[in-house]
């Protein structure tokens, strides 16, 4: 019976597909893109980051401490696109190489991994419930990535919101760009919205919130990798890759009574208007004659320190 299952497991293991040997390795793969995306990052830096020849550069010298040509790597770079599966799970692992490596260099754990210690209650929570982590390509369909979540009875007037994400790029030409935007319906079935626009390898962050306090139906918002232009390639290799997604929900305090008191007290404290029965004071009387404006006021000779007539 076990010589069977032992069969049974290698037939299995056997009808795994494989990548083909003419591409490179997924472990192979990773060793790399962690590299580059080390690069990119230090090239971000260098105040000409978006320089393509730059950035050009140091795609090559990684290419070079791997002995692997750069032709090599944009076809593999295309069968892995085509398997978004399989390069799905090489940014998993590359997501935490870097956390391990950020926690080796000094940052906290709940720096690292602070949104998985988060529940769905409590005063901050991470209400996040699609993919953690996902790739766009320029490719219709499957260059934006939407998201939606509906507010539920541990949301509250004047919550708080911030999206968290990270954002990785492999361009072979153009102009790297992304977009994320979230947005807020309110019970009164008004919208607001915040955008950020992102060109880089890095982390990044939208907040926006309930200010008025009316209360939230739900939220709602997307990702988006801006298409190719007319002018560029059709077959240019452009990949972005979202990560580390959170979407932290906080609740905030209403305005206390003693601020409303003390508001409300110093209104009272300023003094009143006086009605125009109280601005009925006596007019001066000058030389005998009564003065009702300030045009009819005379000269004074300063000298003899008496009207002037």
């Amino acid at each position: 019976m076990s010589l069977f299952v032992v069969l049974i497991s290698s037939v299995l293991m056997g009808c795994k597909p494989r990548v083909p040997g003419k591409y490179i390795s997924p472990g192979k793969m990773e060793d790399i893109l962690y590299d580059y995306h080390l690069a990119s990052a230090a090239s971000n830096l260098d105040p000409d980051y978006n320089d393509t020849l730059r950035m050009q550069v140091y795609k090559l010298a990684v290419l070079k401490k791997y002995k692997v040509s750069e032709a090599d790597f944009d076809s593999s770079m295309v069968y892995y696109t085509r398997h978004a599966d399989r390069l799905h799970r090489i940014y998993e692992n590359l997501s935490k190489r870097m956390s391990n490596e950020a926690l080796a260099l000094g940052a906290s754990t709940s720096e690292v991994n602070q949104h998985l210690s988060l529940s769905q209650n409590g005063d901050t929570a991470n209400v996040w419930t699609g993919d953690r982590s996902f790739i766009l390509t320029k490719q219709p369909g499957f260059n934006c990535y939407p998201f939606s979540v509906v507010a539920d009875s541990s949301f509250h007037a004047g919550d708080r919101f911030v999206l968290s994400f990270n954002t990785k790029f492999i361009f072979q030409e153009g102009m790297r760009e992304g977009v994320a935007l979230i947005a807020l319906c309110f019970n009164n079935d008004s919208i607001a919205s915040r955008m950020i626009r992102v060109s880089n390898d890095n982390s990044n962050r939208l907040e926006i919130s309930d200010d008025k306090r009316i209360g939230i139906k739900k939220i709602t918002g997307y990702f988006l990798m801006n298409k190719s232009q007319n002018s560029e390639a059709q077959t240019t290799l452009k990949l972005m890759h979202v990560g580390d997604i959170a979407l932290f929900r906080i609740h905030t305090q209403p305005p206390k009574e003693a601020d409303k008191e003390s508001s409300d007290s110093a209104s009272v404290g300023r003094p009143a208007v006086a009605d125009s029965d109280s601005l009925r004071k006596p007019m001066p009387v000058i030389d005998g004659r009564s003065v009702r404006s300030v045009g009819e006021l005379p000269r004074i000779n300063r000298q003899q320190d008496r009207p002037i007539r």
